[in-house]
This record gives C-alpha cells, sequence and structure tokens, in this order.
C-alpha cells in the first residue's frame, strides 16, 4: 500500500480551516504568489470557493499589472475600512482605460480579499498582506525563490497541481 496523498480540495480546505482559525473576524488580505506562472489564479479562485463553503465572505483580485495608486484608491483602502464600503475586484492594467462604469461591490464586515499579481512577496511588499501563499514549482528550495519561501506564511509545492503539498521550513 502506498502512502496517502492529499487532493487539492483536501490541502485547501487545511488552508482554509488556518484561516478562519487565525482571522475569525475582520477583513483579510491574502497574496497568492509565484516566481513563474503556476496556476495562481485557479489556486485563488478554488481558495475562494472553498471560503465560501464555510460561509465566509471571500472574494480574489488579480492586480498584476494595476497601478497602485489605483489598487489602493478603488481597492485595498476601502476593502480595509470594512462595512458597507465599496471597493473594485477587476481594475484596469495600467495600458487601459478606467472604464465607466466601474462595478463597485460591497461585503460583511468580516471577509477575505484573495489577490494574485507579480511580486507580491518582494520585500516590501510582504508586509502588506495579513497572510501570504507561495506556490512553488519544486519542494526543495532553490537560491531565487528561498527569499520569497521566508517571507511567506504558507508554501505550497504545486509540482502535482491536483495533490499540491504544503512544505514546511521547520527543522523539528
Amino acid at each position: 500500500m502506498g502512502l496517502y496523498i492529499a487532493s487539492r480540495v483536501e490541502v485547501l480546505d487545511e488552508i482554509v480551516d488556518e484561516l478562519r482559525r487565525l482571522y475569525p473576524s475582520g477583513r483579510t488580505v491574502i497574496a497568492v504568489d509565484a516566481l513563474t506562472d503556476l496556476g495562481q489564479k485557479a489556486f485563488a479562485d478554488d481558495l475562494v470557493a472553498r471560503l465560501k463553503r464555510t460561509g465566509s465572505s471571500a472574494f480574489h483580485a488579480d492586480i498584476a499589472g494595476v497601478a497602485e495608486s489605483d489598487f489602493r484608491r478603488v481597492l485595498f483602502d476601502p476593502f480595509r475600512m470594512g462595512g458597507s464600503t465599496g471597493f473594485v475586484l477587476k481594475i484596469p492594467r495600467i495600458d487601459e482605460p478606467f472604464p465607466a462604469p466601474t462595478k463597485w461591490v460591497t461585503g460583511p464586515k468580516d471577509g477575505f480579499l484573495i489577490l494574485t499579481g507579480k511580486s507580491l512577496l518582494e520585500a516590501g511588499q510582504a508586509d502588506r498582506w495579513n497572510h501570504s501563499i507561495l506556490l512553488v514549482a519544486e519542494p526543495t528550495p532553490s537560491a531565487a525563490d528561498k527569499p520569497y519561501r521566508l517571507r511567506a506564511r504558507i508554501t505550497v509545492s504545486m509540482t502535482d497541481p491536483e495533490h499540491p503539498r504544503r512544505l514546511f521550513a521547520d527543522s523539528c
């Protein structure tokens, strides 16, 4: 009999349980990042779906290529305010005109905002988020991804996307 390998849903549910335990109330911002395209958007969408399944309010926004001022003005700051303050999940990229009308959404005072984009775990960025998830291609740290692994709160190996695996940096 071989070793048990957790499914994608089981790994996502484990992460959801951890996030709900750590952040039972308030507005929580979680960054999902990777050095290369490892399906961050799909992972974030799946995470939102699993959070909603537990009764949590959850949203996903991809902020790759979005101007910092637009990000703060229409998404980050309004989301963090909580309550009935509206925010925009689909922000135009820097090279796109701002559409009119823009779709504003609201949520309850407790909820999760899952962000995907580029360089969310760069030095100086990682401290902005309540929690962070780094998707990696290989379980063994490389020189390129080691600093990101140190900044991430959760590291997930995507060697097999249907069976992602949590990685722990402890030495117990």
